[in-house]
């Protein structure tokens, strides 16, 4: 078990409404390198969207919206049609580039995966782990692995 040394309270995104373009823009130059992508133009109706929206994901949903943003832009656009997932799914793994080792594809979906269970059960890992059907060891290997916390 971990020690509580030290708290640190971090408020959630929607409280910290000024820090959403400078996250924003770090993970758009980010996923744009990472996918080789030139993200030349962002239409007006997203940046609108996203000043306005409220991230109840906090920002690991601001880091996956702008990974679909990236993903699905057209021509160096990026436009509202990647703004949400399809109707009927809750979220999406982003698909990735042709070239990326299956390695890498497991090590996103595992991460994503992980986060979000880790997220709907309130950071709980022995009720995650059993969602995830392995050991709170397993579970805790994997965090680590993954630099989750």
């Amino acid at each position: 078990y971990r020690l509580c040394v030290i708290h640190i309270d971090i408020p959630p995104l929607r409280a910290r409404k000024e820090d959403v373009p400078l996250l924003f823009r770090h993970f758009l130059e980010k996923c744009a390198r990472e996918t080789k992508t030139d993200v030349a133009i962002i239409d007006d109706d997203v940046l609108n969207y996203i000043e306005n929206h409220d991230f109840p994901g906090n920002v690991r949903e601001l880091k996956n919206m702008v990974e679909r943003l990236v993903v699905l832009s057209k021509n160096g656009r990026i436009t509202k049609a990647g703004l949400h997932a399809p109707k009927g799914e809750e979220r999406m793994i982003a698909p990735v580039p042709v070239e990326t080792p299956l390695k890498e594809v497991r090590r996103r979906a595992e991460t994503e995966h992980i986060a979000n269970v880790l997220g709907h059960t309130g950071g709980k890992l022995a009720e995650t782990a059993q969602i995830l059907g392995i050991s709170r060891r397993q579970l805790f290997n994997l965090m680590q692995r993954y630099n989750l916390r």
